[in-house]
């Protein structure tokens, strides 16, 4: 397996997302990418400006800067610490090395504030790369390493240092080049076996491979000895690191793009959530199977997903009350029945009772993974449920595809995110008592449903970050399936747009920010919503909130603008529920002030 597949799974992904064309800046390190990058995916635009200290970074012009995905800046760690380190017994004297830390987070700072131009200026997605840790002990002695006094500590620090300040810049994340090179193994690239530490670039000595070939390289150096194959010497493969730097640019601008995402994890039970079979092999006072590995690291892994607010549940065949009386002893105190949504263990076809949680949960089958060893199940749901993704085969390699792909992580982690999995209990008994009976109309005055609005003018609203989520993601209720930059946010709100996005609140459950309407001119852009709050016509209330907005503020007609894609099909009535009119442009409804609306009075609005 190679290494870049290693760390990056594709087997979720279902849609392409190539990289096409970045700006990447850097020093020496960046040099040898380049050489392999170019090589490598020649259908790949890659412009490079050279790092220089704290250089002045040429301008960008909106449009340039629209055209590029995403920069990737790799800062020399020796800018940051000085070349004097080189005479490293001089930093012995009492607080030196302490000082050279602060000096070197001060650089830092200072290097981000000029290299981060683009990205202040226009939103460019950036990823800055961190600083790889040298390899040996770099301590004066074995006691002390880890202390004051270790160079590696140093270079930990200064990554510290990134991640802390990156986190407060929007669009902008850590390339975790060290995890990638402990992964790999920095043997087989980094240049600390033969030059200084601080340098931290790759020992590269076939020339053939470099356009500017270095002169301690030449055939004729003067030694008495020709100086051997460095490659052959240590095994180097340095493009293979290569390759592993620019998978990881794609799986970060996959995560921020949010592609693919998975919103539930459908788990089979025997010999996938557990080893063997509960109703043969946990009986009381039979020794049970072995739980080492997969088993207890796919329980890890359902904490982690839940964490990161995807759901989970589950779809066996087996016998409901067994699986219950045996739980505790088939995954110890890892896991509670609780922990899974709307588990479904009866003999039905999977597939019947996947598409029941589907319908029931509002979601898409291209958000869901199901998860089972057995490939005639896997087949049977793949089959029937088209859009699915279903893994299982291997449980030495699930793990690590659900944890470790780009379609199961976030960029941030909002507070809608966090209580995604309760809104969704909230949801099951919203629907649970809507089928208990009773008429729609009692159904819904009962449910004490409150929405809150909000008006959000520029990017740096505290709301935005989920309003941009909310678009970028948004399959169903979306009423034109458009994607949103960056930039392109920062060009409708300085036209003048805004957003008047809503929070949702019922009986059952605050369900969080859950819709957005995208205005300008009069004119409603883009009406996004979670599907979560579908039945409860708080997409009809916030409509006509908006609607009546405009009207109060002299707009004498209001036009909604509807685009069918393949799965918005819930929300292509939403402007004639509300009472628009067609026009004689497909796709275009409007509403002229003093028309009709009917509204829904159940729903309390409440001003942000």
């Amino acid at each position: 397996m190679h290494p870049a597949d290693y760390l990056f799974p594709r087997e979720l992904q279902a849609t392409a997302l190539p990289l096409t064309k970045l700006l990447v800046i850097g020093s020496c390190l960046t040099d040898q990418y380049l050489q392999d990058f170019r090589r490598l995916y020649p259908e790949v635009q890659f412009d490079y400006t050279q790092f220089n200290n704290l250089l002045n970074l040429p301008a960008l012009t909106p449009e340039q800067a629209a055209g590029y995905q995403l920069q990737y800046i790799q800062i020399p760690l020796r800018t940051l610490v000085g070349d004097n380190i080189i005479r490293v017994v001089d930093f012995d004297q009492p607080g030196a090395y302490e000082a050279l830390e602060a000096q070197a987070c001060a650089m830092l700072r200072a290097v981000l504030e000029a290299v981060l131009k683009h990205n202040r200026e226009h939103g460019l997605l950036t990823l800055v790369s961190n600083f790889i840790v040298p390899q040996s002990n770099l301590a004066p002695s074995l006691s002390e390493r880890g202390g004051a006094k270790d160079f590696g500590r140093l270079v930990r620090v200064v990554n510290q240092c990134l991640d802390d300040t990156l986190a407060g810049h929007k669009h902008a994340y850590v390339a975790d080049v060290d995890s990638l090179a402990s992964t790999f193994g920095k043997r087989f690239f980094l240049d600390d076996v033969a030059s200084f530490y601080s340098h931290t670039a790759t020992l590269v000595a076939d020339v053939a491979l470099l356009d500017n070939q270095p002169d301690w390289a030449a055939p004729h150096s003067g030694r008495i000895e020709a100086i051997p194959d460095v490659y052959a010497t240590y095994g180097l493969q340095p493009t293979v690191f290569s390759e592993m730097v620019f998978r990881q640019m794609e799986s970060i601008y996959r995560i921020v793009q949010q592609v693919d995402t998975v919103k539930l994890v459908i788990f089979d039970l025997d010999n996938t959530l557990w080893r063997g079979q509960i109703a043969e092999h946990y009986e009381p006072g039979r020794p049970q199977p072995e739980s080492h590995f997969w088993p207890v690291g796919i329980w890890e892994a359902v904490q982690h997903l839940r964490r990161r607010g995807i759901m989970v549940s589950l779809c066996s065949k087996n016998d409901e009350h067994i699986v219950k009386e045996r739980w505790r002893r088939a995954v110890l105190p890892w896991l509670s029945y609780d922990d899974f949504l709307l588990p479904k263990i009866n003999w039905l076809p999977k597939s019947d009772n996947i598409k029941d949680t589907l319908a029931t949960l509002a979601l898409t089958a291209k958000s869901v993974v199901f998860v089972d060893d057995n490939p005639v199940e896997r087949d049977e749901v793949r089959n029937n449920i088209p859009g699915i993704r279903v893994i299982g085969a291997d449980p030495f390699v699930t793990r690590r595809i659900l944890l470790w792909s780009a379609e199961t992580q976030r960029i941030t982690l909002g507070a809608e995110a966090q209580q995604r999995e309760q809104s969704y209990k909230g949801l099951i008994a919203r629907e649970q008592q809507k089928s208990a009976g009773g008429g729609r109309a009692e159904f819904l005055a009962g449910l004490d449903v409150q929405l809150t609005m909000e008006v959000i003018h520029d990017s740096a609203a505290d709301g935005f970050t989920r309003v941009n989520e909310l678009v970028n993601k948004t399959n169903q209720f979306n009423t034109s399936g458009v994607r949103w930059t960056a930039a392109e946010f920062g060009a409708f709100f300085a036209a003048g747009g805004s957003v008047h996005s809503f929070s949702v609140r019922d009986k059952f459950s605050d369900y969080g920010q859950v819709g957005a309407l995208l205005l300008q001119g009069g004119v409603i852009r883009q009406f996004v919503m979670s599907c979560r709050v579908l039945g409860m016509d708080v997409e009809i209330a916030a409509l006509d909130h908006v609607v009546g907005e405009l009207f109060r503020d002299g707009a004498e007609i209001v036009v909604g603008a509807l685009v069918e894609t393949e799965l918005n099909t819930p929300c292509r009535d939403v402007y004639a529920r509300a009472g628009f009119a067609s026009t004689a442009q497909p796709g275009v409804f409007a509403l002229l002030r003093g028309a009709a609306r009917p509204g829904a009075a159940h729903v309390r609005i409440i001003a942000a």
